[in-house]
């Protein structure tokens, strides 16, 4: 079942179970308890599940005005009917919702709608790929680092659209493109997604 699909009761406390199911009661956990904590059954679900389920659209919500501006500056660009530019804002956000986490995707679509009307030149992105590199291995180590792009790399190559749109932005090496997409393969790994 898709996030999208889920009641806020099952995304509290999982799917609904037969009435004949026994479930034994757990009493709480006292602070001189070295004993592991159990759950009862049914409360298993994250924060971030429960909010997916409150909030649906989080992802457009956070971005706002922004967004719209973003889109209006494409449509315009692109002489984009009222259709196409419809579309466009949907595949926006997909893209979006699959390669950053709703802080930074706001300045991640300015970025990309920014550099898609007038891309970077080659020069520039080479300039920009050592300087990098060399951030992401300082913020996690060499062995994190090449992983976690690895893992980048394989995000954005399941997504050949997107991967078009960025080499025509240029911005596959730029330094917030770069970090905004490792952070979420990083936040994916912790959540145990990735």
């Amino acid at each position: 079942m898709s996030d999208e699909n889920r009641s806020l009761a099952e995304a509290l406390y999982g799917p609904e179970q037969s009435a004949d199911s026994s479930q034994k009661w757990i009493p709480p956990k006292h602070i001189w308890d070295t004993e592991p904590e159990q759950k009862p059954a049914g409360i298993r679900n994250s924060n971030y599940e429960v909010g997916k389920a409150l909030y649906p659209n989080s992802l457009e919500s956070t971005m706002g005005a922004e967004f719209n501006n973003n889109m209006d500056q494409l449509r315009n660009h692109f002489a984009l009917t009222a259709e196409e530019a419809a579309a466009t804002r949907r595949q926006h956000l997909d893209w979006l919702k699959d390669i950053c986490l709703d802080g930074h995707a706001a300045r991640l679509h300015t970025l990309l709608v920014g550099r898609t009307i007038q891309p970077l030149t080659p020069e520039e992105q080479r300039d920009m790929a050592a300087n990098t590199m060399q951030k992401v291995r300082g913020i996690y180590g060499d062995s994190t680092a090449d992983r976690l792009l690895s893992k980048a790399k394989q995000l954005i190559d399941a997504r050949p659209e997107l991967g078009k749109a960025i080499s025509a932005a240029g911005i596959g090496n730029h330094e917030e493109f770069v970090l905004a997409v490792v952070e979420r393969v990083r936040d994916a790994e912790i959540r145990g997604q990735m």
